[in-house]
């Protein structure tokens, strides 16, 4: 046993991990280093005024115009771990009087190079719309319409949105003004979430989005109360058996330092996240059982861990949830828009 693994004892409270964390720090370092390198959401001080924009947004009635958001911040800020909690707090329910499946929330991913088709049969998987040839895009834009009514759809979150960006001007005004359309024929917020510094540009040169997009992003940590309250956070979520003091201003710069070597920008919760977590694992893999300043490159070491743990989700693989009901609203046979309909 390790000098630091000797100093543990079984019957200590962990009173500085979460109630959730302290279970799981008397189990062993396979344990919990599968449960540090699982991904994870930390609300903080600028991730929160995001969020509470958007739920605002879902407690306001339907409109024929509604308000919708371009979330834009550098790439590993945070944007699509917020956009999956979002996801999340709405899960599906079924209404009890009419037995209808209601989905307020629903995510899709714009993929890289996009078309409209692509756009249309993204948001239509999401809905669970069955996968047969629909070939004229109005018929597929009426089955969105009739799907998200039917869901009693409130919010549509489109995640990677800077991939629009790279399209010329004409086709990304095509497709930026479908978007739009989403909102308006489903009475729904549209939740663009784009890797941009300046969302601006994507909407640029059409007063109409720029009046119907508020652009709001999230800031970068720097070293303060606000990044100490997320360190506290964080360091309470990681099953370490000592207290490694995360929030303390030294470690804070050092972490800082840490993601600007990782990643060129500084502060990045991404970065920031990444950095935390390998040096845990390396605390609990070693013995050490707390993150000290030396730990804090462990990223950059390549540090490997004599075990299997179970493969982390990617950021583009979709959350666990639950089954889902499929919908009532079938294609009609008589709609003539089964497979090979033109």
């Amino acid at each position: 046993m390790s000098r630091g693994a000797a100093k543990v004892s079984a019957s200590l409270p962990f009173e500085h991990l979460s109630r959730e964390t302290q279970a799981l720090a008397h189990a062993d370092a396979p344990t919990r280093i599968a449960y540090l390198r699982r991904d994870r959401f930390i609300e903080h001080a600028g991730v929160q005024p995001v969020k509470a924009r958007l739920i605002s947004l879902l407690s306001r009635p339907r409109t024929v115009r509604p308000q919708c958001v371009l979330l834009a911040s550098e790439a590993g800020s945070g944007k699509t771990a917020l956009l999956r909690h979002l996801q999340r707090q709405y899960p599906d329910y079924e209404e009890a009087s009419s037995g209808r499946v209601v989905r307020r929330v629903v995510y899709s991913e714009v993929e890289p190079s996009p078309t409209l088709r692509s756009l249309q049969w993204g948001l239509l998987a999401e809905l669970g719309v069955p996968e047969v040839e629909i070939r004229p895009r109005e018929a597929r834009n009426e089955l969105i319409r009739q799907y998200l009514a039917e869901f009693s759809t409130e919010m549509v979150l489109f995640d990677e949105a800077q991939h629009l960006q790279a399209l010329p001007r004409r086709e990304r005004f095509l497709l930026l003004d479908w978007l739009k359309w989403v909102s308006t024929a489903g009475k729904a917020c549209v939740v663009l979430s784009a890797a941009m510094a300046d969302g601006r540009r994507l909407l640029e040169q059409d007063a109409q989005l720029l009046t119907r997009f508020t652009v709001v992003g999230i800031p970068r940590f720097k070293p303060g109360v606000a990044f100490g309250q997320f360190l506290l956070t964080l360091e309470r979520s990681m099953p370490l058996r000592r207290a490694s003091g995360l929030a303390h201003d030294p470690l804070q710069r050092a972490i800082l330092d840490q993601t600007e070597a990782m990643q060129t920008l500084r502060g990045l919760t991404d970065g920031v996240v990444k950095v935390v977590q390998e040096a845990a694992v390396a605390a609990a893999s070693t013995g050490a059982e707390r993150i000290e300043p030396s730990l804090l490159s462990s990223w950059r070491e390549g540090l490997r861990i004599p075990i299997n743990p179970p493969r982390t989700p990617s950021k583009r693989s979709a959350p666990p949830r639950e089954t889902r009901a499929e919908p009532r609203c079938s294609i009609p046979a008589s709609s003539g828009l089964g497979a090979g309909a033109v």
